[in-house]
């Protein structure tokens, strides 16, 4: 039987700090004058510092680099004389976090082995029907050929975890892994369990601080990512049936951090507990690798075989917003499924339009109601009473709810809530005090035309249809999914992969029984981190960046409808913006080829990136020497996608797969959908595998014949299709022509 593995989940909080009021002075404690005092204390802020490791200290243990970190912290301090060190941390990061000033990290630079220190940042949040729509549960899907993802521990970083809500009770659960290392840190009466067996607190409240979650992300993350099977879950009556994790029979672990000090340390600690996969639904602002604590962090993991799922961030539709970018995490954004819940807007001159509402048959008007003017509905309202009023969403200056009390306040019915433009078909449903139904951009022009057109005499009927299914076209890319390209990473396509992330059903903070629908990325980074765990439960063997290519390869660009997957404009989707696909959880286990990374390749890439020597240790947090590695242009990195940047002449690349089908396979490779203005050209063309295992290499050679580029993208596939079996490896190609 297949080892158990371990999936691991993060969470985060606000951090908090004290400081006596005695210094050292010489042999005995001298008293700080509270005017001194303060004037340090109140510049003191935390800092990540990064350290080169002397030889002798490379095999150190954790009270030993403890006593070297703490040789570079000033001594005396110059203020109260309160603990400084905030972090030591063994592998996640080669240095410390501590609490300086500006002055004495300058100082700082001049002891040995110093590389550089930066401030701390807070990390930002990301964030039933979705487990059928991705074919878990169907027959021979991933629940049934895992035992529903049982032995293994799922995690989520965010803001906390209630441990008393019902998704995480464990009846008939087993007992964990032996292997597992971690423990759980939270107060009588609370305590954890079969299901719930690991919670710390990696933030700085306090030794018996506990990791409760205060603003409900967290709890909802774990949730989606490991719930136990609730039945007869709904809200408001719809979207009823049973709740679930992706893997509910998986087992959960909750490291919470707030800030990034606490997030390196938070890895540091999972490494050691041993376990088998990170879920980051938590962001940094994206940037250089060296000064990105998440990428530095998460690096170590991989080294360590720990796969990790990363939230692509909710900044989309904006160019080049994609989080989370570094190319040994995979990187997830969302994407829309098939469930409705179906509101039918019939307006007076017969036409109808659809929408969706949170809100329930008896909760919406009945009848014909008269149409109010448009507006933002961001102030007080007049002549709105009885009325359906129009409402602009903008997400950005003011929240559904608080538009829907000014519209209640005025005394309306309901709200016609009408997405902006950069939404578009993305219909992210909101839990309003007032009935509400959301529809599209497209829409919401329509029924502002109609209005205007109607001269006074406008009106809809609301007519609710419950719960529906097989919505299309489904998926789409959600409208607030970050959109490449990566600004840091070399060109590398990211995202690398889309999933549901959009009005998902999960555990609410506001009752221990209750569920709440919410959207985000961080669902999305949820939900492959358990299927990632549930395919390393069925080889052990794979890497994790054989268990991304498996993803990333099988995954599909098409949609219900077998055209193009779209984003919220309602046109293709780019690849910048889709990654590889949309995930099929029932063919990842069974991916024929696979692209595989060695760890090593990686510091080999941010050489080519052109770093520093420094730069390029703090990132590898051990020394590294680029000229004896050698260097690797990210275009040549042994990705599951292929991203180049011609400027004249021709580019060609290399990518080895391993046969991980039938002993004898072979496969003919093709490009499709690359535009005739671009050439290329795959040699050789046929790949002969005589067993399985077997590694061989082709490359891929890219030249423009068209006329100027002008920054021109172009997009394609590069299809290998078995002639002996059914297997199908797809890597999307990426052209840009400057």
């Amino acid at each position: 039987m297949a080892e158990k593995m371990i999936v691991f989940l993060l969470l985060v909080s606000l951090p908090f700090f004290f400081c006596p009021i005695l210094a050292l002075g010489g042999d005995r404690l001298m008293p700080v004058s509270v005017e001194a005092r303060n004037s340090t204390d109140s510049r003191l802020e935390t800092y990540i510092v990064h350290v080169r490791k002397p030889e002798h200290m490379l095999s150190a243990g954790r009270e030993e680099l403890e006593s070297w970190h703490k040789s570079f912290l000033p001594s005396p301090p110059s203020d109260s004389g309160a603990p400084r060190l905030v972090y030591s941390y063994e592998r996640a990061l080669s240095g410390f976090a501590a609490r300086l000033t500006p002055e004495e990290v300058a100082d700082m630079e001049a002891k040995e082995g110093f590389l550089f220190a930066y401030p701390d940042e807070p990390l930002a949040a990301e964030t039933t029907w979705s487990n059928a729509f991705l074919t878990l549960t169907s027959r021979g899907g991933m629940w049934e050929t895992t035992g529903y993802g049982m032995g293994m521990i799922v995690g989520v970083i965010d803001s906390g975890i209630n441990p008393d809500h019902v998704s995480f009770g464990d009846n008939l659960f087993p007992d964990p892994p032996e292997r597992w290392k971690g423990r759980c840190d939270l107060n009588a009466p609370r305590k954890c369990n079969k299901k719930l067996i690991g919670v710390r607190n990696f933030d700085s409240e306090g030794p018996q601080a506990e990791a409760l979650d205060v603003t409900g992300h967290g709890t909802f993350v774990a949730g989606v990512a490991g719930g136990s099977n609730i039945v007869n879950v709904s809200f408001n009556g719809l979207a009823d049936g049973i709740a679930a994790g992706a893997a509910p029979g998986g087992h959960l672990s909750i490291y919470r951090a707030s800030m990034a000090s606490g997030l390196v340390a938070a890895i540091d600690e999972a490494i050691r507990d041993r376990v088998d996969v990170i879920c980051l639904a938590m962001t940094l602002p994206t940037g250089e690798f060296h000064r990105n604590d998440i990428a530095i962090a998460t690096l170590s993991a991989v080294e360590s075989g720990i796969f990790v799922s990363c939230a692509a961030g909710n900044r989309g539709p904006h160019r080049g917003s994609v989080r989370n970018d570094a190319p040994w995490v995979l990187t997830v954004g969302a994407g829309t499924m098939d469930r409705a819940l179906r509101v039918i807007l019939h307006l007076g001159d017969g036409e109808k339009y659809e929408g969706e509402s949170l809100h329930n048959a008896t909760m919406i008007p009945t009848g014909s109601l008269r149409l109010a003017h448009p507006s933002s509905c961001s102030s007080p309202l007049k002549g709105v009473v009885g009325t359906a009023v129009l409402c602009r969403s903008q997400p950005a200056a003011i929240s559904p709810a608080r538009q829907a009390w000014h519209v209640m306040e005025a005394g309306g019915a309901a709200m016609i809530l009408m997405n902006d433009h950069l939404n578009g078909s993305t219909i992210v449903l909101a839990d309003t005090a007032l009935p509400t139904v959301a529809i599209t951009y497209r829409d919401g022009q329509q029924l502002v035309s109609y209005f205007e057109s109607a001269r006074g005499s406008a009106t809809v009927e609301l007519l609710p249809m419950g719960t529906t299914y097989q919505a299309a076209p489904t998926p789409t890319v959600a409208s607030f999914s970050g959109r490449g390209p990566s600004s840091a990473n070399g060109g590398i396509l990211k995202p690398d992969i889309i999933v549901s992330g959009v009005n998902i059903l999960g555990p609410a903070l506001s009752s221990n029984t209750g569920f709440a629908f919410s959207s985000g990325t961080s669902a999305s980074a949820a939900i492959l981190t358990s299927i990632a765990a549930m395919m390393r439960k069925n080889h052990t063997e794979w890497s994790p960046a054989v268990i991304r290519s498996a993803i990333m390869t099988s995954s599909d660009y098409l949609d219900n409808e077998m055209n193009p997957i779209r984003d919220e404009t309602g046109g293709a989707a780019s690849a910048f913006t889709l990654g590889a696909g949309h995930v099929k959880p029932h063919m990842v286990n069974d991916p024929g080829l696979v692209y595989d990374i060695v760890p090593e390749d990686y510091l080999r890439y941010l050489c080519g990136l052109g770093y520093t020597q420094m730069q390029v240790e703090a990132v590898a947090r051990r020394g590294v020497d680029c000229e004896s590695l050698g260097s690797l242009l990210p275009e040549q990195l042994n990705y599951p996608s292929i991203a180049v940047t011609l400027r004249g002449g021709r580019t060609t690349v290399t990518r080895t797969v391993r046969n991980e089908g039938p002993e004898a396979s072979f496969y003919r490779g093709q490009v499709v959908g690359m535009p005739a203005d671009v050439v290329v050209e795959v040699n050789p063309s046929e790949l002969n595998f005589r067993e399985k295992g077997e590694y061989q290499s082709f490359t891929v050679t890219f030249f423009y014949g068209g006329g100027a580029g002008g920054n021109q993208v172009y997009e394609g596939n590069l299809i290998w299709s078995a002639a002996t079996s059914i297997h199908t490896v797809r890597t999307p190609l990426v052209v840009t022509v400057a």
